[in-house]
């Protein structure tokens, strides 16, 4: 599925834990962002990216940071839907648990998406792709 970006910037966050632990990417892509999400039998879901759709590709990723989870789930979301995305604090456990309950363990939102964390909790890398104009295109996260 794909979700949509306006604002120029992407966070990455465990979605029930607070917004201040989120990984900020900024200088994104805005327009429709395609959701990959790679699963093995042993582990689930071992990989979720979103990339721009449209968007040209250049070979050029690193690391931003390790992404704490504490919830074993994990979100990428447009930066200026957060607070939408995520819905009030005390109905979240439910409305992600109901998101991410299926066969392929993630969802797709109008402004987001969101997975289990393959192995649970943990530390759990994210990297950014930018293009040579030094946008982000694509997002992704190893479990």
């Amino acid at each position: 599925g794909t979700f949509s970006v306006s604002s120029g910037a992407l966070v990455v966050l465990d979605p029930l834990c607070d917004s201040e632990g989120a990984i900020r990417i900024d200088a994104a892509h805005n327009g429709e962002w395609a959701v990959k999400v790679i699963r093995n039998s042993m582990y689930g879901v071992t990989y979720i990216s979103a990339a721009c759709i449209g968007a040209e590709p250049w070979i050029h990723g690193s690391k931003s940071a390790m992404l704490d989870v504490d919830a074993g789930m994990a979100a990428i979301i447009d930066a200026g839907a957060l607070r939408d995305e995520l819905g009030p604090e005390d109905g979240r456990v439910d409305k992600f648990l109901t998101l991410t309950g299926g066969a392929v363990g993630a969802s797709i939102m109008a402004r987001g998406a969101v997975t289990r964390s393959g192995q649970g909790d943990g530390k759990y890398p994210v990297y950014a792709y930018r293009d040579a104009n030094g946008l982000a295109y694509c997002v992704g996260i190893w479990f």
